[in-house]
């Protein structure tokens, strides 16, 4: 902690000589953030909306924001124009889905889909619900190779059975029903009295041409 209040410090007299620099702003912020100095963050980044930011700075002003529990002026933040480069867009919506305000956070997942979906990388997100959601609002929008890559991240994460039966139904509506059973099987065996998951399991093998298998489901 005084390490950081050291470099907040020293920040504070760096950017005083050089006010327009929003990278330098952006240090100071993080380092008060750290210290523990809420106030003293959000001054600094009051600050940086004077400035033009590039992409990286708007999501970093973004990231800033949602990790001192502010996702509306977060969700501000990403609707200014930014110029040229890259955001970490992924790792952001990670972070306001864990301050559990759903409305808001839903607010910056569409604001993202909406400005800046390049930017949206599934590997940079650990939550399966959000994946999930990403996966949706892909197939929706036909992009079938992004709903694909967000089932498969998905995946590698430790899924409940509500998203568990989330990914099966990507993956029948992707066509591929080997990966949707394979789902199914993981439900069947957790929650073997669950009648729901036989009779999904039932439909797919029908659909793979496995009527004995389906029969007996």
């Amino acid at each position: 902690l005084a390490e950081w209040r050291r470099a907040a410090s020293a920040l504070a007299v760096a950017q005083s000589r050089d006010p327009r620099d929003a990278d330098l702003i952006l240090d100071l912020a993080s380092a008060a953030m750290k210290s523990g100095r809420k106030q003293a963050a959000l001054e600094a980044l009051g600050q940086v909306w004077k400035l033009k930011w590039n992409k990286a700075q708007l999501c970093r002003v973004s990231e800033l924001y949602a990790s001192l529990g502010d996702l509306a002026r977060a969700a501000d933040a990403l609707k200014k124009d930014p110029g040229a480069g890259a955001c970490a867009a992924g790792r952001l919506l990670d972070l306001a889905m864990k301050l559990n305000e759903p409305r808001q956070s839903q607010a910056m997942l569409q604001i993202l889909l909406e400005r800046h979906p390049q930017d949206i990388r599934p590997q940079d997100i650990s939550n399966a619900g959000l994946l999930l959601d990403l996966a949706d609002a892909a197939l929706r929008s036909r992009d079938e190779g992004f709903a694909r890559r967000c089932v498969a991240r998905a995946r590698e994460l430790r899924l409940d059975e509500k998203e568990l039966a989330r990914a099966a139904v990507v993956y029948q509506q992707l066509k591929e029903y080997r990966e949707s059973l394979a789902l199914l099987d993981q439900l069947v065996r957790r929650q073997p009295a669950q009648a729901r998951w036989r009779s999904d399991r039932g439909v797919l093998r029908m659909l793979i041409g496995d009527q004995d298998g389906a029969a007996a489901d």
